[in-house]
C-alpha cells in the first residue's frame, strides 16, 4: 500500500501538465507514491500526457469539472493520503512529503494545503498583480484555517471518502474547495493547517476579461455555499480577517461617488473614503511595491478597488439569486 496517492485533475491543460508531472517525480520520496492523472473529458494531447508519465489515468468522458474529477481520482486512489495537485501548478519544493508527514504527526488537523510559490509566471499586468494580490493574502492569513485551497492539498483518504468528497454540483472552478473544505472541517472538528513551505509556481495567464469570469464563477460558489448557516459563520469569520477589511471604505466610496453627482461637497467625503480604502490596502501596496516597484504598486492597489466593486455586484446579485430560488 502506498503511503501517499497524487492526484493530478486535469481539463486541456496540455501547456503545462508535462512540467506539473515531471516536478512530482522529482520530489524526495516519490517511489512510496502513486500518480494517478484524473482526466475531464479533455480533447487535446492531455490523456496522453497522462499515459507517459502517471501510473494510471482515469477519465471522465465529457468535462465534468474540478469536483468530480478530483472524486475519480480519489476513488482509484489506494495510499494512506490524498494530495491533490492542480495540473498547472509546478511543485518548487521537494520536501513535500517530508512536510505533510510532519505536519500530521505534530499537530492536530484535518488536512494540509500549500501557498504558490513568489515566483511571477508571466509578467503581464492582470496576471502579475493576481499572482502578487493571491500571494499576499496567503502570506497574511492564519496558519489554522477551516478553509483550504484545493491547489495543493493533502488529506488523510479515509476520512476524505467517509465525508463524500468534492460536492459534484459545483461545476467547473466554483469554489468546489471552499465548500468541501469548510464542510470537512466542521465534520472532522479540526482546522486545515496552510503550510508555507509546500510551494508551487502557478501558471495561470489572466486578463481584465478571465479575472472577472474566474471571480464571477467563485463568487457564485461562494454564494452557494454560505446559504447554509453554519457555513456562512465559518467563512465570514475567514473573510473579516483577510480580504473583508477593504470592503467598507469601498462601500462609501462608492456611496460618496453616487452623492457628488447630485451634491459636490460629497467629492470631499469621496476623497477621504478612497484614501481611506488606500490606508487599509497599504500592506498590499507596500509588499507589491518590494516585488515589482511603486508604479505597479500604486496600479494595483488601484486595480484592486475596480475588481472588488465588481466582486461586490456579483455577491449582491448571487446572494439574492440564491435566497429567491429557496
Amino acid at each position: 500500500m502506498h503511503l501517499f496517492s497524487i492526484i493530478v485533475p486535469v481539463h486541456n491543460g496540455e501547456k503545462t501538465l508535462a512540467q506539473c508531472l515531471k516536478a512530482i517525480i522529482k520530489i524526495k520520496g516519490f517511489e512510496k507514491c502513486e500518480l494517478i492523472v484524473a482526466n475531464d473529458g479533455s480533447t487535446d494531447s492531455s490523456f496522453k500526457i497522462a499515459q507517459k508519465y502517471s501510473d494510471k489515468v482515469v477519465s471522465n468522458q465529457v468535462n465534468k469539472g474540478a469536483a468530480a474529477t478530483r472524486n475519480i481520482g480519489a476513488q482509484a486512489a489506494q495510499g494512506k493520503f490524498l494530495l491533490f495537485i492542480d495540473d498547472d501548478v509546478i511543485l518548487s519544493s521537494r520536501n513535500i512529503l517530508k512536510y505533510i508527514k510532519e505536519d500530521f504527526k505534530s499537530s492536530d488537523i484535518c488536512g494540509v494545503f500549500g501557498v504558490y510559490d513568489e515566483k511571477i509566471a508571466f509578467n503581464d499586468f492582470f496576471s502579475a498583480y493576481k499572482h502578487l494580490y493571491m500571494s499576499y493574502g496567503k502570506l497574511t492569513s492564519k496558519r489554522l484555517n477551516q478553509t483550504a485551497d484545493s491547489a495543493m492539498m493533502a488529506i488523510p483518504r479515509e476520512s476524505y471518502l467517509a465525508a463524500g468528497g468534492f460536492n459534484e454540483k459545483y461545476l467547473g472552478a466554483m469554489a468546489e474547495d471552499i465548500e468541501f473544505s469548510i464542510r470537512f472541517s466542521l465534520k472532522e472538528n479540526k482546522p486545515f493547517l496552510q503550510d508555507s513551505r509546500i510551494t508551487g509556481i502557478h501558471y495561470q495567464k489572466h486578463n481584465f476579461k478571465s479575472l472577472c469570469k474566474t471571480n464571477r464563477s467563485r463568487i457564485k460558489g461562494i454564494a452557494k455555499t454560505i446559504q447554509k448557516e453554519d457555513y456562512r459563520k465559518v467563512y465570514l469569520k475567514m473573510s473579516k480577517s483577510s480580504s473583508g477589511k477593504p470592503l467598507f471604505p469601498m462601500i462609501l466610496t462608492i456611496g460618496f461617488l453616487i452623492l457628488s453627482l447630485f451634491y459636490p461637497l460629497a467629492l470631499l467625503g469621496l476623497l477621504i473614503s478612497f484614501i481611506l480604502f488606500a490606508l487599509v490596502q497599504v500592506g498590499l501596496f507596500k509588499y507589491i511595491r518590494r516585488k515589482r516597484g511603486f508604479i505597479f504598486a500604486l496600479s494595483s492597489v488601484g486595480f484592486s478597488f475596480i475588481e472588488m466593486f465588481i466582486a461586490l455586484v456579483f455577491a449582491s446579485y448571487y446572494q439574492l439569486y440564491y435566497k429567491l430560488k429557496k
